[in-house]
């Protein structure tokens, strides 16, 4: 089995450059980029014409039986509406619950009954002034 000859010395430079290592491929990159992204970009043109897929959808749902909404009464204002009509309650009021280190006081118990009370106002002697 015959070695191949040692490359140039001219060749043997060219090919241990770091412009040739790390800029030749740069280049390459910079260069041939627009070429590859033009054939890319054109898949959207082509396609710009297909049918929806919510077209198919329809048509199986219908072949299974299964009734849809028409898409006009499915806007996002719509399903809100809907939403909080079903879920909206006149008596609902916000009430915390106790913490674990609490203790089960007079505020409490006036929070789980939903009555008003008073804010405690501290005045000059609670704070030794």
């Amino acid at each position: 089995m015959r070695s191949l000859p040692p490359p140039p010395a001219w060749l043997a430079r060219v090919l241990e450059s770091r412009h040739f290592r790390f800029g030749l491929p740069f280049v390459v990159l910079v260069v041939g980029a627009p070429f590859v992204l033009k054939d890319l970009n054109q898949v959207r043109y082509e396609y710009t014409g297909q049918k929806k897929v919510i077209e198919n959808i329809n048509k199986t749902a219908d072949d299974l039986g299964l009734k849809r909404r028409p898409t006009e009464e499915l806007t996002i204002e719509n399903l809100h509406k809907e939403t909080e009509d079903k879920y909206q309650s006149e008596d609902y009021a916000m009430v915390r619950g106790p913490r674990p280190w609490e203790t089960d006081s007079e505020l409490h118990q006036a929070a789980r009954a939903n009555k008003k009370i008073k804010a405690v106002v501290k005045g000059r002697q609670d704070y030794g002034i």
